[in-house]
């Protein structure tokens, strides 16, 4: 357990001083005996537990020691002295060694817990599949301690492995991918659904070119498959520098790992699923709408996780625009009621496609009620003032802002002092009109240049400032 100097001392001090503490006790207590011998057991184990397995032992023995000092309980007999007190130091012993050993497990958890939280957590934040691989083969070499590691993605029509990622290998190495999946046995058995370890390669026939591997500087390895759905992704190879075997512990950190690494993956892939089906317009607009928004996250003050959700909610808020036919969404005005109606249902559309992504959950809101008018005049449910979700209701803004001096085929944009009096003219009945202000606030800041550079986003170049191109 990692304890800091002071603290480990404080401890130190405690278990000494305890010690002829409880063999007074004993004295006090007429003698030693096997139930009174027990209170021994408490310093036993808060060394073992806090300051290893020889701290353990050494209070193991000085306790032991300790009942040497006091006279026997009357009822014992002398005959049976020795014997009692062999059997007080193998207890007092087996105490130290259990509690060791259990402590070093429970921490062994908590070490595996954490590095899979810190991992979790840095890939819950890339959406880009290439920065996403580039982390996980970094974090697969070094949470394993290993000298490399490769990702190979499988391509299920051509049934080949190709790497997407590495860390620590050299271009040579990574020439001989793409690669088939049978000229691999090890890699055909990872992508069945198990973690193949070799400790050693000169003694593992399945291992292809062992030549280019030695030259490489591997000599043991360990492959991890990426497991998601109804079928495989891939694989995760980490590779070592010497003969080795990967512990039960770096096995479990694998696998782990690659769980987390398979959802991520698919998270990336389902995101750049759904912005490639995106017009040039509407992604455009989407862009400029997400810069603009989260420059206002930034100018109110909010936290990094809700400035993260503005940034995903404002590039999705209209993806339910692919749902609706264009020749609808094409007409500014004079629609059908019919057409309305179905122009009208792309927030709930967009809602339902982000569903499956579990990350994008809190932005979903966003995706729903940016429509939304702060008079309850909005759609698709009429909500009204603070029913409306408070992101939602920023977003709102920048996002009529960027409609408004945007050009489109039936009209030109407005220049943007005008469409910044348009905004201003709607607040209190379109716009909540403390989110009106701070956005003409943090535009002015923007244009004179005196705005603070926002964070950079690891989706977007949010850092652009002043007014639309």
């Amino acid at each position: 357990m990692q304890l800091g100097r002071a603290m480990r001392l404080g401890i130190w001090v405690s278990v000494i001083i305890s010690l002829p503490v409880i063999t007074s006790v004993v004295h006090l207590a007429g003698g030693l005996s096997r139930a009174v011998s027990y209170l021994y057991i408490a310093p036993i184990i808060t060394a073992a537990i806090f300051l290893g397995d020889i701290a353990g032992m050494i209070v193991a023995i000085a306790a032991g020691l300790s009942t040497l000092v006091v006279p026997l309980d009357a009822s014992i007999g002398r005959q049976s002295a020795l014997l009692e007190i062999f059997t007080t130091f193998c207890v007092f012993y087996g105490v130290a060694i259990l509690a060791a050993r259990l402590s070093a497990r429970w921490q062994l958890r908590a070490q595996e817990l954490s590095s899979l939280v810190s991992v979790g957590q840095a890939l819950g934040g890339k959406l880009r599949i290439d920065e996403l691989l580039q982390m996980m083969a970094r974090y697969a070499a070094e949470i394993t301690r290993s000298k490399g590691c490769s990702i190979l993605l499988l391509d299920p029509k051509s049934n080949t492995l190709s790497v997407k990622a590495s860390y620590g290998l050299s271009p040579e190495y990574l020439d001989r991918y793409p690669l088939p999946v049978p000229a691999s046995s090890l890699d055909e058995e990872a992508l069945r659904g198990s973690i193949v370890s070799v400790n050693d390669i000169s003694s593992e026939p399945r291992v292809g070119d062992q030549t280019t591997m030695k030259k490489e500087g591997v000599r043991s390895l360990a492959i991890v498959p990426l497991l998601k759905g109804d079928g495989p992704l891939g694989v995760i190879r980490v590779y070592g520098a010497s003969p080795r075997q990967f512990t039960a512990y770096e096995r479990r950190l694998l696998w782990g790992f690659a769980g987390q690494a398979a959802s991520a993956i698919q998270n990336a892939r389902l995101y750049e699923d759904i912005r490639s089906t995106k017009d040039p317009y509407t992604l455009g607009h989407s862009e400029r709408v997400t810069r603009y928004a989260v420059q206002l996250a930034l100018h109110l003050g909010l936290p990094e996780n809700q400035v993260e959700q503005v940034a995903f909610g404002s590039i999705l808020h209209d993806v339910g625009k692919i749902g609706v036919s264009e020749h609808i969404l094409d007409k500014a005005e004079g629609l059908s009621l019919s057409d309305e109606t179905l122009a009208r249902l792309h927030p709930l559309i967009g809602r339902s496609i982000v569903a499956p992504v579990e990350f994008l959950g809190p932005s979903s809101d966003i995706i729903l009620y940016h429509h939304e008018r702060w008079d309850g005049t909005g759609y698709p449910e009429g909500l009204a003032k603070e029913d409306i979700p408070y992101l939602a209701r920023l977003v709102a803004v920048p996002n009529v802002y960027d409609l408004l001096t945007s050009d489109r085929p039936e009209r030109n944009g407005m220049l943007p002092q005008e469409a910044m009096a348009r905004i201003r003219d709607g607040a209190g009945t379109e716009f909540e009109a403390e989110i009106v202000a701070a956005f003409d606030s943090c535009m002015r800041a923007s244009h004179r240049h005196e705005a603070p550079e926002p964070k950079r986003s690891p989706l977007f170049d949010l850092t652009g400032g002043g007014e639309p191109d």
